[in-house]
């Protein structure tokens, strides 16, 4: 397996510097593609202070049943905590390192190189709390989101071990372990990434909140990234921007009504389609 959980716990807990309520161990068993299982194992640590919190992890994983053997570990860590009453942030960052197979283009000899790659992210909330009577029947909120992961101009395909055209000693472009990216129109995932992303939200009632969204995205370096739309041949690293609106009725305690659109306008020097993509959803809770 990709980490030795009793030496790892029995370190930190040697230290003395945690206790048992401050480390959690981690494992999850999921189902990829060909039947094959993805086991994901880790360990958590969280530090809570008076004004702030801080956090460690180291995260492995393992297709278990693959041709092609490729177990990197992921090294986290983290803050949040406030800077005013009402507002609050957070910065958080992950290195992945480990060995990964990949064959050149027209060679059947398969040759590794070492994973070093990266990402980060910050946050910034704000939760009004100022003393006039429209803000507190409002009860409005802004937040900042910007977050980067590193990408490789060097790799074909965004799924490591895969073919290259030239010899790697290193692959740089940052893979996550989860599938979900920071679009709402927008599918991609953490991959080669650049995104700064906007969201306001506003109650002008007790039973309805409203909230704006709005993000641009771009590439970090030219070549793949987490969406298959995007022409790894490109010089342009724009990728496009995304604007969406939702809205949040819940006029009973146990009923909930939830209405999203949005739209996202691709560079099209960029971006195999140039067409913008819209979204609309609607969505109802009821609990008996």
């Amino acid at each position: 397996m990709p980490l030795s959980f009793a030496t790892l716990y029995g370190n930190i807990g040697f230290t003395g510097l945690v206790n048992d309520k401050e480390v959690s161990l981690f494992k999850s068993i999921q189902d990829g593609e060909d039947n094959i299982k993805r086991v994901i194992e880790g360990v958590d640590l969280v530090k809570d202070m008076e004004s702030l919190s801080v956090w460690a992890s180291l995260y492995g994983y393992q297709d278990m049943g693959s041709l092609i053997t490729n177990s990197p570990y992921y090294i986290g860590a983290g803050v949040k905590g406030s800077l005013l009453s009402d507002i609050y942030y957070t910065v958080r960052g992950n290195f992945k390192t480990g060995v990964s197979p990949y064959t050149k283009t027209g060679e059947e000899t398969v040759e590794s190189a070492l994973i070093l790659a990266g990402m980060g992210a910050f946050s910034i909330d704000w939760y009004m709390n100022i003393d006039k009577d429209i803000i507190r029947m409002l009860t409005p909120s802004m937040s900042l989101n910007i977050g980067i992961s590193s990408g490789d101009s060097d790799l074909d395909d965004v799924q490591l071990g895969s073919n290259s055209d030239e010899a790697l000693e290193s692959i740089s472009l940052y893979s996550p372990m989860g599938a979900s990216g920071p679009g709402v129109v927008y599918s991609t995932s953490n991959q080669n990434l650049l995104y700064i992303k906007y969201v306001g939200s506003v109650a002008p009632f007790k039973t309805l909140q409203v909230q704006l969204e709005s993000a641009l995205f771009m590439r970090t370096v030219s070549g793949v990234s987490g969406n298959s739309d995007v022409m790894s041949d490109a010089t342009g690293n724009y990728l496009g921007t995304e604007v969406s609106v939702s809205a949040n009725y819940r006029p009973f305690s146990d009923l909930g009504i939830s209405v999203s659109g949005g739209m996202f306008i691709p560079n099209k020097d960029v971006m195999t389609s140039g067409d913008p993509t819209g979204m609309l959803t609607a969505y109802v809770s009821l609990s008996l």
